[in-house]
C-alpha cells in the first residue's frame, strides 16, 4: 500500500511513519527538511519537501491513503495568524480530493471553536468530509511545543510553571494510542462523511500534570495566568447532528481575519459560505 501522510516531521506524522514504513511504501511530506532528513535517515521513507497548500503537488501524486497530520496548531500562533491557519488547516483540504482514501487528522479545539485554530479546524473537517473520512483526535503527551515539555524545562531550571486557568483541564492520550486509533480507522472502511471518535479519552486537571512533572523533574512553584485569548478551561469532544452554537462566526471572522481579508477575498468568502455552521449569514 502507499501512503501520503502529511506533518511527517511532526510527533505524531513521524510515528505514523515509522508505524507505517515496515510494511508499506511510505511518502513523507513536511515543509521541515531538516527534520525530514533526519527521519529518513532513520526509516525507508520517501522524504518530499512541500507545502500542503500547493495544489499542483497534489495533481502530480498518487496514492492508496492520505493521512493529512499536517497544521497549524498552537492556538496563540493561530490567533495571530489566522489567514495561514486558514490555508493550511482548512484550504489545502481543497487539493486533496484524489484517486485515494482520505483521513483527515482533526482535534477537540473543532467541536464548537472559539478560536481560529479550532474554527479553522472545523471548516476543515467539512471540506475533508465531503470526499473523505475524518479522526478527532485529543492532546498528545510530550507532543512537540505542548504545555508538558515547556513546564518540564520550566522544572529543571527551577523556574515557575505557569497555568492557564486555575480550574483548566484537556483530555490527553498517548502517542501510541493515536497511532493505533489512526491505523484502526485506516484499516477499516474510509468513505465521504465518516468521523471516528476517540471513546472516553482520559481528562486531566492541568496543576495534577505540573505536579507530576515537578515530582520527575524537580520541585518548583505553580504560578496561574488568566486564559489566553481562544483559550477553554475545558474542550468537548463532539457535538449533535445539526447543532447550532451560540458563538457568532462572522462577527468572530470580520474580527479575526480582517486584516488580511482582501488577501483573498472570492477564495475565503467561498470557503466560509459554504463551510462555516452558520450558512444562512
Amino acid at each position: 500500500m502507499r501512503i501520503i501522510i502529511t506533518g511527517a516531521a511532526g510527533t505524531l506524522g513521524s510515528a505514523l511513519c515509522r508505524h507505517y514504513c515496515k510494511d508499506h511504501e511510505v511518502i513523507a511530506v513536511d515543509i521541515n527538511e531538516t527534520e525530514l532528513h533526519y527521519l529518513s535517515l532513520d526509516y525507508p521513507i520517501s522524504p518530499i519537501v512541500e507545502d500542503i497548500c500547493n495544489a499542483q503537488f497534489w495533481e502530480s501524486q498518487h496514492a492508496d491513503v492520505v493521512i493529512n497530520c499536517a497544521a497549524m496548531k498552537h492556538v496563540s500562533t493561530c490567533e495571530v495568524n489566522p489567514f495561514r491557519a486558514l490555508e493550511v488547516n482548512a484550504h489545502a483540504l481543497l487539493h486533496m480530493d484524489g484517486d485515494w482514501k482520505l483521513l483527515q487528522i482533526s482535534t477537540d479545539k473543532a467541536v464548537y471553536p472559539v478560536n481560529a485554530y479550532g474554527f479553522t479546524k472545523y471548516i476543515g473537517e467539512q471540506i475533508a468530509l465531503d470526499y473523505g473520512s475524518v479522526i478527532r483526535l485529543v492532546n498528545i503527551h510530550y507532543s512537540n511545543g505542548c504545555a508538558e515539555l515547556i513546564w518540564a524545562e520550566a522544572a529543571r531550571k527551577g523556574e515557575p510553571i505557569v497555568i492557564r486557568g486555575e480550574n483548566t483541564r484537556r483530555h490527553y492520550i498517548t502517542e501510541r494510542r493515536a497511532v493505533r486509533e489512526i491505523a484502526s480507522a485506516v484499516g477499516q472502511n474510509l468513505y465521504p462523511g465518516r468521523t471516528f471518535h476517540l471513546q472516553d479519552p482520559p481528562c486531566y486537571k492541568m496543576t495534577d500534570i505540573a505536579q507530576k512533572i515537578m515530582d520527575e523533574h524537580g520541585q518548583t512553584t505553580i504560578e496561574y495566568a488568566p486564559l489566553m485569548p481562544g483559550e477553554k478551561e475545558v474542550e468537548d469532544l463532539s457535538y449533535p447532528d445539526g447543532w447550532e452554537s451560540g458563538f457568532d462566526y462572522w462577527a468572530y471572522i470580520d474580527e479575526a481575519f480582517d486584516a488580511v481579508y482582501d488577501r483573498d477575498r472570492d477564495l475565503f468568502d467561498n470557503l466560509m459560505r459554504k463551510y462555516a455552521p452558520r450558512k444562512d449569514v
